[in-house]
């Protein structure tokens, strides 16, 4: 056989040809993908992700989509949470984008926290309850657990319940609500003690809200007027004619008329 094979008869092959192997190129075509995902892989990586909004928050609008601009909560405030008596904090920043239950209370009573005739403008009724804490308590956990987010065009971008405290003497709710498209955070506090639910809602950042704190406001005002043992007054007009004019809103823009009647909410 050995002797067969070197018997035939040998042909040169041209100068002008030449074997190519395609192995080497794919390889290294396959190194080129691969380093290529990775590179896009770590890239991704290092972009830094938009702020997120809250879980509930609803779903990013056309406008959101189009015009995609940093998150704004502004700095949260280091001077929340019950105070004496389960009293909150009152609106002292002289702005139209604040409600409190709490007066603003003085040293020297007699001099400077005289009776005007004339209540500040940020101060509202407080809610009251005729049942036992517990029962009241759960009612208002109960309401921020079904807050709709979006509802009269507010607080799109959701909310969460950042503290909750009870003891035997009372409790006390602190939750964030988010805008939909700027991130504006607004920080809103329920204590209850002895009958009675003082509550605090205010914006961080801007001099006007558009009315967002008064139609927050007023949504729990109509939800716990609807349940027994509750009696509310809403954010009207009527007591409020700077607020109102200066946020461009009226008392139709304040209520939900889909809720129907309440039958323990004060229209004053």
């Amino acid at each position: 056989m050995l002797a067969y094979l070197s018997a035939l008869p040998s042909f040169p092959l041209p100068s002008d040809l030449t074997i190519r192997s395609t192995w080497p190129a794919i390889e290294l075509n396959t190194r080129r993908v691969a380093v290529q995902f990775a590179l896009l892989t770590v890239s991704a990586a290092l972009v830094p992700k938009r702020a997120g909004a809250f879980e509930n928050r609803l779903p990013p609008d056309e406008l959101e989509l189009k015009y995609k601009s940093p998150r704004t909560p502004g700095p949260k405030p280091t001077d929340l949470g019950p105070r004496k008596g389960y009293a909150l904090k009152p609106c002292i920043d002289g702005k139209p984008h604040c409600f409190s239950t709490s007066p603003e209370e003085f040293e020297d009573n007699d001099l400077f926290n005289t009776d005007s005739g004339q209540a500040a403008e940020w101060l509202v009724t407080p809610f009251t309850y005729t049942k036992s804490l517990a029962d009241a308590f759960e009612d208002l956990k109960g309401a921020i657990a079904i807050y709709p987010p979006g509802q009269r065009g507010i607080d799109g971008g959701g909310f969460k319940l950042i503290t909750e405290t009870a003891t035997t003497n009372g409790a006390y709710l602190y939750v964030q609500f988010e805008s939909l498209r700027k991130g504006y955070v607004d920080d809103m506090e329920f204590a209850l003690s002895n009958g009675i639910l003082n509550i605090r809602t205010s914006s961080r950042l801007g001099y006007l809200d558009l009315g967002v704190n008064a139609k927050r406001f007023n949504w729990f005002a109509q939800r716990l007027g609807q349940l027994n043992g509750w009696k509310t007054t809403p954010i009207l007009s009527q007591a409020h004619e700077e607020y109102f004019a200066l946020n461009r809103v009226s008392n139709k823009d304040m209520l939900i008329e889909a809720q129907g009647a309440v039958p323990n909410m004060e229209q004053k």
